[in-house]
């Protein structure tokens, strides 16, 4: 995107939305804020990291003296001490995460003499995760239709055994709680037998 200097004494802002071609409550924003003479301009305004975190070496430029004021609350994301010219690099530690929901946190950046400010919003996801329960079914040698419950966060895909025809999945309706519907067929062997089916993550490697 390219943007026109700024000749006038106001600040000014403009929004521009991405969004899905298919999907119409997936989208997100990128919002350009340009200020007057003076300037204290993140590079980036928005971090996103994975679960695991990490440092976040952020860059400030301005020509204006500044404070920092980190979240209250927010104990996950802590200043590290670095040494800085004109061109100011701060960075973060954002510590692990384990929880099934999101979180961000929004870091100030303020002039010590003006209400000039811009604003870093660290995004953190969440873990993924998927649940079954219960994770073994022992059954007598009569059909069954075998009922687990699945806990996730993420897409995912059933793998069924490779030639195993006495299990079949029945399509059941579901939330972020699911159910997941197998029918066994009835054991007519003398043998005991196993099979072992995968509940895995579409996206993700684990």
């Amino acid at each position: 995107f390219a943007v026109d200097a700024n000749t006038t004494h106001d600040n000014r802002e403009a929004q521009i939305v991405v969004k899905s071609r298919t999907l119409p409550i997936v989208s997100d924003t990128l919002t350009i804020h340009q200020v007057q003479k003076n300037a204290l301009i993140l590079s980036n305004g928005n971090i996103t990291m994975t679960e695991k975190g990490g440092a976040i070496d952020v860059e400030l430029r301005t020509n204006i003296e500044y404070d920092i004021l980190m979240p209250t609350g927010a104990t996950w994301l802590t200043k590290v001490d670095s040494r800085a010219l004109t061109t100011y690099h701060h960075l973060f530690q954002v510590a692990a995460y384990t929880g099934t929901d999101s979180r961000s946190a929004q870091v100030i950046f303020k002039d010590k003499k003006s209400q000039l400010a811009d604003t870093l919003t660290v995004l953190q996801g969440q873990k993924g995760t998927l649940i079954i329960s219960p994770r073994t079914q022992n059954l007598d040698e009569t059909a069954h239709t075998v009922n687990v419950e699945l806990q996730r966060n993420i897409q995912y895909d059933i793998v069924m055994p490779e030639n195993v025809t006495w299990v079949r999945q029945i399509s059941s309706r579901a939330l972020v709680t699911e159910k997941l519907s197998f029918a066994v067929d009835a054991n007519t062997t003398h043998d005991n037998r196993e099979a072992q089916i995968v509940v895995k993550s579409r996206t993700l490697p684990i």
